[in-house]
């Protein structure tokens, strides 16, 4: 199975950046740390730095399942739907 790269896990810090209290997004989302959202992301939720980090992992794990299941579908689209995404993988 494929995993994001160092560079690409850069990346996607870069990008989405930590913040460790709650905040509603643009779209009103409640997001904690590395742009987690879901029903248990309430309003003064706190995070450390390392429950962010662990969270991010476990958000990418879905990303891992998408690349493996469209790897057994045909055609180049599905593949690059996934790495639009994530941008630099590697072999684990």
């Amino acid at each position: 199975m494929r995993k994001i790269n160092d560079r690409g896990l850069t990346l996607l810090k870069d990008f989405e950046k930590c913040r460790l209290q709650s905040y509603q997004d643009s779209g009103g989302v409640w997001t904690v740390g590395w742009g987690h959202t879901g029903p248990e992301v309430t309003q003064g939720m706190t995070y450390t730095q390392q429950q962010a980090d662990a969270q991010l992992q476990k958000d990418l794990e879905k990303f891992y399942f998408l690349d493996h299941y469209l790897s057994e579908m045909s055609g180049l689209q599905h593949r690059f739907v996934c790495y639009t995404y994530f941008y630099a993988f590697e072999e684990d």
